[in-house]
């Protein structure tokens, strides 16, 4: 009579544990999906936001030849290159998207390590036009490796057979864009406030520090416009 509880109870106790440990490697893999999400989610981003900052950068360096432009442009394309290498890595880790996107992500990543490597030469190996065109180049692959890696994502949420975009796509897209630009911007403010603490004559971090006071109305604009409903 004795031998039953105990046989019941080590039964109970073993399935127990089996469920405890098979929720707990679900967790775990949820877990390691939602941070591998943020990662590249991240990364990507960065890359969009420098891009386009060291592209701004460098057309008001030609613009008007100051100094300060081009000091500004050569700490970013640095922070681009950046983050362009864990893009790479956050590619690799995404999950399958289709031929068609990974056909684009992998022309994205080498538009990317082209450009870059244009403009490692710097303007006296290339020329002015060239290396600008190089940085574009550059800038567009993030935005271009963004689109192809943002709808591998999606389909967990929306399912639509057939589509080759996931639905909402497009919002998604610009919510991850307008994103990006808020994120360097911020970027930029905290590293040009934190070198004026350092070097309160530093004319690079002023100037960093103005044009990231300058998004701040831009930024406004965005949010009180329709781009908000939008991008919900």
């Amino acid at each position: 009579m004795s031998l039953r509880p105990q046989a019941h109870s080590r039964v109970k106790g073993s399935w127990g544990a089996s469920a405890a440990r098979a929720w707990s490697m679900d967790l775990d893999a949820e877990l390691l999906a939602r941070l591998r999400f943020a990662f590249v989610t991240a990364t990507l981003g960065l890359a969009m936001g420098t891009g386009a900052l060291a592209m701004i950068l460098e057309a008001m360096w030609l613009a008007t030849r100051r100094l300060v432009f081009r000091d500004l442009y050569r700490f970013w394309i640095r922070i681009f290159g950046l983050a362009f290498a864990l893009g790479l890595f956050a590619g690799l880790i995404s999950p399958h998207a289709g031929v068609l996107l990974d056909r684009g992500l992998v022309a994205g990543f080498a538009l990317q390590a082209g450009g870059l490597g244009v403009t490692l030469a710097g303007w006296r190996g290339t020329g002015s036009r060239l290396h600008f065109t190089a940085t574009s180049i550059a800038a567009t692959g993030a935005f271009l490796a963004a689109f192809c890696v943002l709808p591998a994502y999606g389909w967990f949420h929306d399912i639509a057979p057939g589509a080759v975009l996931p639905p909402n796509f497009a919002a998604r897209f610009v919510h991850l864009t307008l994103a990006s630009f808020l994120a360097t911007a911020l970027l930029l403010g905290a590293i040009s406030a934190r070198t004026l603490l350092a070097d309160p004559l530093r004319p690079a971090a002023r100037m960093g520090l103005r044009m990231r006071s300058g998004c701040s109305p831009s930024w406004r604009r965005c949010r009180s416009s329709p781009v908000r409903a939008f991008v919900r």
